[in-house]
């Protein structure tokens, strides 16, 4: 059934999970990694269990399935929604669900994961306003009841109105960044995005393998691997008490354990951090999984890890920028580029790579151009160099030429395993 029906199956299988959130993300992972698109969960789509999408490779999130919230709670929405009709709005959702079942833990594990996203107003908005619709809703109920609503209530609700009448503080959004950790904290994965998106230039410049396909690639390689350090593991060695790290690299394509061996360990200890985005040296090496002769384990074994954000400044030999020349804004463009090299000034030279229809020509910039092309750390837009120039020029029209060598240093000696 797994293979003719991937998305069924994977439903039945996360959906056995609910009430497990220790195990519900891993099987929620593997779907992904079998292709199957997750589709964040809606208050006016999503069932209590998962689901398999209609005519899509794709699997709906389940209301039951996001921490916090429960089943209870999940088949109470779905109830109402089947009963009454989709949810007009956010006060409207609260006003009909009440604050027994539906309470503000509830409220606030769903705004997080997005799934009142489809109504229209951002998740920062509707967290901040959580308190004050509840006490609004609460209120209309209960004048409902006593048959103190006035004509004017009576006559939007007989029309449909939508239950709107609540006004909601205005508050800033939420960085990409944050609303991802709560994606990651309430469902357990990513779901509209992944936090290494914002990093593609480094990414395309430095990893020198892609990972997609681990168990097809040769043990014992020498590779640079870009991901998030989704978990930082520390023991102590049985045999000289010192300690080593084990990390799960988040890659966006897959996951895979590092073993940052004591010696190395030592050196990098500073970028083992819990989400930190991370460039890793290492080898990969494989091994048999235990109990299944067939099936092989890859791991990487650590020698050198940095920072991301570090990359350009330890690899970087210098930055690309292309420019389509047959644009009729092409010399606004340089003018542009030239503009963003003085406000990044720095050692790294600069080339220009005039694209034509049939044809590239590449000019070396003056060392007056040279640029800084250190990555923000907060990642915002524009507020660096290449996704300065990348927001002039477009996705991928800046590349930072990377030193060739896998490692920053010399390898004196192996280091031990633990």
């Amino acid at each position: 059934m797994k293979a003719h029906f991937p998305a069924e199956f994977m439903c039945a299988q996360i959906s056995s999970e609910i009430g497990n959130f220790d195990k519900l993300p891993g099987f929620v992972a593997e779907a992904a990694d079998m292709g199957l698109e997750i589709m964040p969960p809606d208050i006016n789509t999503a069932y209590a269990r998962f689901s398999p999408v209609s005519g899509k490779n794709a699997i709906l999130y389940g209301l039951a399935g996001v921490k916090g919230v429960g089943t209870a709670a999940a088949e109470a929405i779905v109830a109402e929604r089947e009963t009454n009709g989709p949810f007009k709005s956010f006060s409207d959702f609260c006003e009909r669900m009440g604050n027994n079942i539906v309470n503000k833990r509830v409220l606030e594990s769903l705004v997080k994961c997005g799934a009142f996203d489809s109504l229209g107003i951002h998740r920062a908005k509707l967290f901040g306003n959580i308190e004050n619709v509840m006490k609004w809703a609460a209120k209309r109920r209960d004048e409902k009841a006593s048959g103190q609503g006035n004509l004017f209530d009576a006559f939007a609700d007989d029309i449909g109105a939508d239950a709107s009448d609540c006004d909601l503080e205005d508050i800033p959004p939420w960085s990409d960044n944050l609303a991802l950790q709560y994606e990651r904290e309430l469902a357990g994965i990513y779901i509209s995005g992944h936090p290494l998106e914002r990093y593609h230039p480094l990414i395309a410049s430095f990893q020198t393998r892609s990972l997609a396909n681990l168990k097809e690639l040769s043990g014992d390689c020498d590779v640079r691997v870009v991901g998030l350090a989704d978990t930082v593991t520390i023991k102590n060695s049985r045999k000289d008490g010192r300690p080593f790290a084990i990390l799960t690299l988040d890659t966006t394509e897959t996951t895979i354990e590092v073993l940052v061996w004591s010696d190395v360990f030592a050196k990098y200890s500073g970028a083992c951090v819990k989400d930190a985005a991370l460039l890793v040296c290492g080898q990969l090496q494989k091994r048999q999984s235990t109990g299944n002769d067939s099936d092989q384990k890859v791991s990487l074994s650590a020698r050198e890890i940095y920072p991301l954000a570090e990359a350009p400044r330890l690899f970087g030999t210098k930055v690309s920028v292309s420019i389509k020349a047959n644009d009729t804004g092409v010399m606004e463009n340089i003018d542009r580029v030239r503009k963003l090299t003085k406000t990044y000034p720095g050692a790294m030279p600069l080339e220009l790579r005039l694209i034509y229809p049939d044809r590239k020509i590449t000019i070396a910039a003056g060392q007056e151009y040279a640029v800084d092309p250190a990555t923000a750390a907060d990642g915002k837009p524009g507020e660096d160099f290449v996704s300065g120039a990348e927001q002039l020029l477009g996705r991928n029209s800046v590349r930072i030429i990377a030193r060739p060598e896998i490692y920053r240093e010399r390898k004196s000696r192996e280091w031990s395993r633990n």
